[in-house]
């Protein structure tokens, strides 16, 4: 067993099964101080009360404390044995307190069937780094000090010892994945390569040396990708291949809450580098690659065909106004000079949304021209450019939201309104 780090408290994973029965044994007669137990009573066998029974008696015995946390499992998408895990974990945080380490009994054998269902299950290379010997858990710290022993040491020592332990009769159903691997698999890989347990160690520890330099390498990258701002597909392309979609991932993950689904991953990064124009829905946001920039824009749950009707500006001398539109509030407030709608033109005016083949008049134009130019001139990304509300006077389009198209829109330092648009806010989900 590794050298235990100091500790606050020492506390053991104890579910009454060999492996964790012989780790408090290990720990109790290497004189680690102050030494507790914790027993999660999940409820789901009908033989859970009499291995909390076990434990206490198993404690007794050590003159240990125990300590026994009853949960309650509610499944998930990702089945019973996560959500199992889940409120196990979550039990264990809440008993830690700042410099208590958590001792669990996982040893070699563990970490080679993890190994093999990760990779069989293609998982991500932070999951093939393999089961931690040790990080960080709620205020303390969780420690595995058996993952270099192997599960048979474990058995002799404990039968040397005369220890006695419960089994859990559903390690032998072979319906579940891990039990197959250690039933079925593992014994001819070992026979076939009786170091294996050791070799997979070596195989998780290098794999973690490479996921750390990876994640160095993409905080790195996420420092220079300013947070809520568009990712620059420039500066993207740049990066070695082999990292794109890890860092693509890492930005959207940033961006959205979330982990894209691996084939929507591979299809965002098949597409940019490909240059195409990308419009793809994930995670609550719609991802559009624009002008050399990747934005993840918050979907929206108004389609252009709710965006009609035509709303009148009541502008009445020395009065603010409010209107509030489907996407976001129009607000003009009176001032006494530097006004966009001057006091003297405060009748005729209207608001809308934009419509196929709108025009009007910008920059130098004399004549009207249509608004996309003026969209197109201004940078102004295609989903933006229909949620935002046009403001007309007798029919001319004056100003998109609170800018102003045209020179004549500005009224100097005459008296009047100046126009503030404020968009809603949408949550990612």
């Amino acid at each position: 067993m590794q050298a235990a780090p100091s500790a606050a408290c020492y506390r053991v994973a104890l579910s009454g099964g060999l492996d964790s029965v012989v780790l408090l044994k290990a720990c109790h007669d290497a004189g680690l101080e102050p030494l507790e137990a914790i027993h999660v009573h999940h409820g789901l066998n009908e033989q859970a009360d009499r291995w909390a029974e076990h434990c206490n008696d198993v404690c007794r015995d050590l003159s240990i404390p125990l300590i026994i946390k009853k949960v309650q499992v509610v499944p998930t998408g990702q089945g019973l044995e996560a959500a199992a895990r889940e409120a196990r974990y979550a039990a264990f945080e809440a008993t830690m307190r700042r410099g208590d380490v958590l001792m669990m009994a996982h040893h070699a054998d563990d970490q080679l069937e993890t190994l093999l269902l990760r990779l069989c299950k293609g998982g991500q290379p932070e999951e093939l780094a393999g089961i931690p010997g040790e990080r960080p858990l709620g205020q303390g710290r969780l420690v595995r000090p058996f993952l270099e022993i192997e599960r048979e040491a474990l058995r002799q020592y404990a039968q040397i010892q005369g220890l006695s332990w419960v089994e859990d009769d559903s390690n032998q159903d072979t319906r579940f994945d891990r039990n197959f691997l250690r039933h079925a698999i593992v014994p001819l890989l070992k026979q076939r390569w009786p170091d294996l347990p050791a070799r997979m160690n070596g195989l998780a520890a290098r794999q973690s040396e490479l996921v750390h330099s990876a994640r160095l390498a993409e905080q790195g990258f996420l420092a220079s990708c300013p947070p809520g701002q568009p990712l620059s597909l420039a500066q993207w392309l740049a990066v070695p291949v082999e990292v794109q979609a890890r860092f693509m991932a890492a930005w959207l993950i940033r961006e959205t809450g979330d982990r894209p689904p691996s084939p929507q991953l591979r299809q965002l990064v098949r597409q940019l580098r490909a240059g195409r124009n990308v419009c793809l829905p994930l995670n609550g946001v719609s991802l559009r690659s624009w002008r050399g920039a990747l934005h993840a824009v918050p979907e929206t749950d108004i389609s252009l065909g709710n965006l009609s009707g035509e709303w009148p500006l009541e502008l009445i001398a020395g009065q603010d106004g409010t209107l509030e539109l489907p996407t976001g509030v129009l607000c003009w407030k009176w001032q006494a000079e530097g006004a966009q709608i001057p006091e003297d033109e405060s009748s005729g005016w209207t608001c809308r949304y934009r419509r196929a083949g709108d025009k009007a008049r910008f920059g130098r134009h004399r004549s009207e021209k249509p608004l996309k130019l003026w969209f197109q001139a201004q940078g102004i990304p295609e989903w933006v450019r229909a949620g935002t509300p046009l403001l007309l006077q007798n029919g001319r389009i004056r100003l998109w939201g609170d800018t102003a198209l045209c020179p004549d829109a500005s009224a100097g330092g005459r008296a009047g309104w100046c126009v503030k648009w404020t968009p809603k806010a949408h949550e990612s989900g």
